[in-house]
C-alpha cells in the first residue's frame, strides 16, 4: 500500500492477507503478566500466528528510525512471558516511513 501511512492501517492491511491462510490469526489477544503467581498486569501484541507447532508473536512498527534495542526489548518481554509447549518466534516489521522510494526494502524485520 506503500508509505506513509499509521501503523494502524498496515496492521489492518496484513491482516487481510493473513486472514486468507490456514493458520490460527489472533491481534491484539490480552497475554497477562504475572509475578510470584499474581496477575499484575497484562501486554497485547500485535498479531499471533498458531499452527501445530511454532507460535508466532508479530510486532508492528512505522516510524522513521531502524528496529532499535527497546522494540527488541519489547518482543523479548512477549516472548517470555508467553507460557504455551511450542517454539515461540517473535518478528518486529517496522514499515519505515524514511525510504524515499517504495522499490527499496520498504519493511525491515527482525526475528528474535
Amino acid at each position: 500500500i506503500g508509505l506513509g501511512f499509521i501503523e494502524y492501517i498496515y496492521h489492518k492491511a496484513l491482516l487481510i492477507d493473513l486472514y486468507k491462510t490456514n493458520y490460527n490469526i489472533e491481534t491484539k489477544k490480552i497475554l497477562p503478566i504475572y509475578y510470584n503467581g499474581i496477575n499484575i498486569g497484562y501486554v497485547e501484541p500485535d498479531i499471533i500466528i498458531q499452527n501445530n507447532t511454532h507460535y508466532i508473536i508479530i510486532e508492528l512498527k512505522a516510524f522513521d528510525k531502524n528496529i532499535g534495542k527497546k522494540e527488541e526489548l519489547q518482543i523479548h518481554k512477549y516472548i517470555n512471558h508467553t507460557k504455551i509447549n511450542k517454539t515461540i518466534i517473535g518478528i518486529i516489521i517496522n514499515f519505515n516511513q524514511n525510504i524515499n522510494n517504495i522499490d527499496k526494502k520498504a519493511i525491515q524485520y527482525k526475528i528474535i
